[in-house]
């Protein structure tokens, strides 16, 4: 029973010491999921800038879904060299009459 309560005690003291871990890691994810997010904008650039022609792989059967954004699609077809092609995939997965008129 003794060490039961020696080890509920320094339960509640390490809870006490850190009372606000939990929010500090949700703040360091956060950060961390904010650098990735820049660094794969940056790969994306350096991608976009030195390619010629951009493939843009859509899902056929949500192929408005698994488009890019309408601004990164902007952005990149603003600049009068580049050129974007669409290619549906998994396409006999879906009826040729729905194909035909995508």
């Amino acid at each position: 029973m003794e060490r039961a309560a020696k080890d509920q005690e320094e339960f509640k003291a390490k809870k006490v010491e850190g009372g606000g871990g939990e929010r500090q890691r949700k703040d360091n994810k956060v950060q961390e999921g904010q650098s990735s997010r820049r660094a794969y904008l940056r790969e994306l650039k350096k991608v976009v800038d030195t390619a010629d022609v951009l493939l843009q792989v859509l899902d056929a059967r949500d192929p408005i879904g698994s488009r890019i954004g309408s601004s990164f699609e902007d952005i990149i077809l603003s600049r009068a060299d580049k050129k974007m092609v669409l290619i549906l995939n998994k396409i006999d997965l879906v009826p040729k009459t729905i194909v035909g008129d995508w």
